[in-house]
Formats: C-alpha cells, sequence, structure tokens
C-alpha cells in the first residue's frame, strides 16, 4: 500500500529493489520530505492517504493512516509497518522481526503480493499504523487483520485478484523442496533459448542513463575496461525481459559519485530482479555463471554482494571472504559464482 500521490504498483516488491543501490556512494542530505515527516510524526501531525490495493481489504485506497514513531526492534509480527523504498513511503504488514550485525530489522509484505520487500532498518522505518479512518469512523483493530481479498477484490480489479492468486500459488510452490529440480527439467530448454545481453554506460560514471548493448556471441570473449563502473546482465525472450543482475564499482578515486573513503571499494553484484515465473528454474544459475566469465576475463577476483532475499539460495552457500562491518553485503569469489 503506497502512502504519497505515487500510486502502489501491482507487484510492489519491486520497491525493494533500489536500482542504483551502493553503499559508498555519496552520503547526500535526507530530502526534506523525509526529515518533515519525522518531525510531523513526532508532533502528531503526521496523516497519510493510502492508494493501491495490496494491502486490500484491510486497508483500501483513499483510507487515512494515523503512523506512530516505532523502532524496528519494537515491532511485532502483524503490525502495520511504514517504510522508506527508493524515495516512495508505503505500508506493508510486518512478517518477520529480528536482528542481525547491522542493527534491528523488519520484513514486510503486503497482504496481495507474492513476496517480501526484504530487510528494513530504523533508518528507512518510520513508524507503525496505529489508526486507520475509513470515511470518517476509525476502524477496530481486527478490521485490520489479514483477510482473504474476497469478492470485492475481484469486482473491482479481476485482473489482479486473479494475478495475485496465481502468483501466490506459484510462490508456495517454489517453496517446495523439489520445485527447482522438476522446474529444471519443465522449463530447462526455455531457459537455455533466453538471449543474454549487457548494458552498459555510454557516458562517464556509473550513473549514466545512456547504455550501450553487448549482444551474444560476443558476450561470451566480452570484458570489462577501466572505464566501465556499472553494468547489467539480461536475460530476454522474444524480446521481452525477464531477469537481470546488476553490477556497480566503487572506487576510491571516484570524485562526486563514490565516496573517496570507501573501503568496500571493487565490484558489487548489487540485486536481482527476476520475473516470478522463471524464478528458481535454473535462470539464476545461467546468469551467474554468465556474470562470472565476465568479470574472470575482466581480471576481477572477488566480488562484494549485497545479501537480498533474490540472491539468498546463492549467497549463503558461497564462502565468505570478508562481512561488511555497516551494511548487509559479503565479499566472496567470483568463481563461486560457476557453482
Amino acid at each position: 500500500m503506497a502512502l504519497t500521490a505515487v500510486p502502489c504498483p501491482p507487484d510492489c516488491p519491486a520497491l525493494a529493489r533500489a536500482e542504483s543501490w551502493l553503499p559508498c556512494q555519496p552520503r547526500l542530505p535526507e530530502r526534506p520530505p523525509w526529515e518533515l515527516q519525522r518531525l510531523m510524526l513526532e508532533t502528531g501531525r503526521l496523516d497519510l492517504t493510502g492508494v493501491g490495493e495490496c494491502m486490500f481489504p484491510a486497508v483500501k485506497p483513499g483510507d487515512r493512516l494515523i503512523p506512530l514513531e516505532q523502532p524496528a526492534a519494537d515491532f511485532q509480527v502483524g503490525q502495520v509497518a511504514v517504510i522508506r523504498r527508493s524515495g516512495v513511503l508505503f505500508g506493508h504488514r510486518v512478517i518477520e522481526v529480528g536482528s542481525d550485525e547491522h542493527g534491528a530489522y523488519i520484513i514486510t509484505q503486503g497482504d496481495n503480493n507474492a513476496g517480501n520487500d526484504g530487510r528494513s532498518y530504523d533508518a528507512d522505518v518510520l513508524g507503525v499504523v496505529r489508526a486507520v479512518f475509513r470515511g470518517g469512523r476509525q476502524l477496530a483493530e481486527e478490521e485490520l487483520a489479514p483477510r482473504a481479498p474476497g469478492a470485492e477484490l475481484w469486482l473491482r480489479q479481476p485482473r489482479q485478484a486473479l494475478r495475485g492468486t496465481a502468483l501466490a500459488v506459484l510462490r508456495s510452490a517454489q517453496r517446495l523442496p523439489g520445485y527447482r529440480l522438476a522446474a529444471g527439467v519443465v522449463f530447462g530448454v526455455t531457459v537455455k533459448r533466453m538471449a543474454l545481453d549487457m548494458r552498459l554506460p555510454l557516458g562517464l560514471g556509473a550513473l549514466s542513463a545512456l547504455l550501450r548493448k553487448v549482444e551474444e556471441p560476443d558476450l561470451s570473449t566480452f570484458y570489462l575496461k577501466e572505464r566501465d563502473d556499472a553494468w547489467l546482465l539480461r536475460a530476454t525472450l522474444n524480446n521481452k525481459m525477464h531477469a537481470r543482475l546488476k553490477f556497480m564499482r566503487a572506487r576510491r578515486t571516484m570524485k562526486d559519485e563514490i565516496s573517496q573513503g570507501c573501503t568496500l571499494d571493487g565490484w558489487w553484484l548489487t540485486g536481482l530482479d527476476i520475473s516470478l515465473r522463471w524464478a528458481r528454474c535454473g535462470l539464476e544459475e545461467r546468469l551467474l555463471r554468465a556474470s562470472a566469465g565476465v568479470l574472470a576475463r575482466s581480471g576481477v577476483e572477488t566480488l562484494w554482494v549485497r545479501e537480498v532475499p533474490e540472491l539468498e539460495p546463492f549467497w549463503r552457500r558461497w564462502p565468505v571472504i570478508a562481512q561488511a562491518a555497516d551494511v548487509p553485503a559479503r565479499k566472496v569469489a567470483v568463481k563461486s559464482l560457476m557453482e
């Protein structure tokens, strides 16, 4: 449930996957809206309006949400948290509370979403929803409990309701022990047919919006140049992208874009975006092997990997060379990506 004028996408866990996250990017001052929201929260003057259907029917579009400041450690499973992702506020239900070397965190998920939003720490947690008003009436606590969408959502948004149900069934199936093996047999031929290509910035620096394309068979001999600071490896079928790995390089000597004092310099695997339909059927392994080939040909021996949920089945089994102290990331050998 997005809580600004930005509508909640059909499957808004993607908000958790920032396009250009890197720990050593410049720490720009917090944008005034975030500071203002915290100030208003402290003075009890902040209320938010929900848009989108991802928390329906507990929270409906147009409902007024009143948040209360609360640190991540104090949340309970089932509460609705207001968190920030990529500059957007949204409210999702807490499904896990925990802590790691980076501090207390919560994991949230929209009631109608197939995937969760990953870990949110105190810096991105605005608070807990303490009251919801609909048509001037405050909802009772039991009305905010997670419920099946029911007939109302099917009447209002039949395509989203059908898609959400199908995704939920598929997500449940993917948790079964034998799914990866079975899916590899069923979809393996199609996965091999997918075309792989790279996208690299044309301009200087990692934040260039203009990209050049490297396609097969050139991809099998391609290596990164010293000037390259970011790239994507994509898998497409019939000109439609179904998955991509995202890489960026942190440099101690870069100005403006990367802090000169960065101690986590080098190449970073910052995230994986993959269509749920093609998850856990061998496509991730194909992308990782291809990217490891590019990195190895470029003389890269180690890689920082951001500990994002989409990559968790892989980074948990890769031997750790070093663990970052301030961000959820670990350094691994490039050859681990081929295993």
